[in-house]
């Protein structure tokens, strides 16, 4: 069989990909899974890494459906392959503040996409795998309830003898500290508490979490939201537990805390400090 057309095409966009390269030595070029929530309304959209003249490979375990835009025409050439692939070149850099939204339209097997491209000095997307998530199978229902038993009997947590500060939040004053750090096999049990040095305003609350885990040698990552629990408000912090799977072969660990339009930057959790449940 003869190659189609598209692969002429996309050979000449990773051409232009790797011209690109050459002048951006300083750039971490990433290949990364994103794990796509179910649900996926009112949370920020999924961010994309770009730069001028370098091609970014979006592929999708489902078909994609059709694409809508913003701005984005004129400054991001996106080129659909076929059904689950895509590839998007932009112009130009973007500004250090500015994002360029884009849309997939829903299919009959699952809903539209939302996502939202940036540039970054220090990383690049070179490929993005789209993994639409399944719904919470039993053994989510059983680390729930152990989540809202960490909500609810905080001597179970096995606290750090000093919270550690591990950066701020979005939110008017706001820091997060973690406070445990709980390892049941691959399973993970995280505690936050959300803190303001506002007496007049409550704790900033997340709209969603999402753990970033780096694999093996830091080629590969995978980026997913995860399940979390609130406890009550108090006078100046909120504690807030997640709990995932880790997937296996990784070496590092990180949660961003979202707000409603915009992702939170990435914080590092320090895997080495967890404690082993029995």
């Amino acid at each position: 069989m003869r190659p189609g057309p598209w692969l002429f095409l996309l050979a000449l966009l990773f051409s232009a990909s790797a011209s690109a390269r050459e002048g951006q030595a300083a750039s971490v070029f990433r290949q990364r899974t994103l794990l796509v929530s179910s649900q996926p309304d009112g949370v920020p959209p999924l961010e994309l890494h770009v730069a001028a003249g370098t091609a970014t490979l979006v592929e999708s375990d489902v078909p994609l459906g059709p694409l809508s835009f913003q701005d984005v025409r004129g400054r991001i050439q996106l080129v659909p392959i076929d059904d689950h692939r895509l590839v998007l070149v932009p112009s130009e850099d973007l500004a250090q503040s500015e994002r360029l939204s884009f849309v997939v339209g829903a299919t009959p097997r699952a809903g539209p996409l939302r996502f939202s491209l940036v540039t970054r000095n220090d990383e690049v997307d070179a490929s993005v795998f789209l993994v639409r998530t399944s719904p919470a199978a039993a053994d989510e229902d059983a680390a729930k309830a152990l989540v809202l038993q960490l909500l609810s009997a905080p001597d179970a947590r096995a606290t750090f003898a000093v919270p550690q500060k591990i950066g701020k939040i979005d939110g008017p004053e706001s820091v997060v500290r973690l406070v445990s750090l709980l390892r049941l096999g691959q399973r993970l049990f995280v505690t936050l508490a959300v803190r303001t040095w506002q007496p007049d305003l409550r704790p900033w609350l997340p709209k969603q979490m999402r753990l970033r885990a780096t694999l093996d040698k830091g080629s590969s990552f995978v980026e997913w939201p995860v399940v979390f629990l609130s406890g009550p408000q108090e006078e100046d912090q909120q504690f807030h537990v997640l709990t995932a799977l880790l997937p296996e072969g990784t070496t590092r660990l990180e949660v961003a805390l979202d707000g409603e339009r915009v992702p939170g930057a990435f914080h590092l959790l320090p895997l080495e400090a967890a404690v082993a449940l029995p």
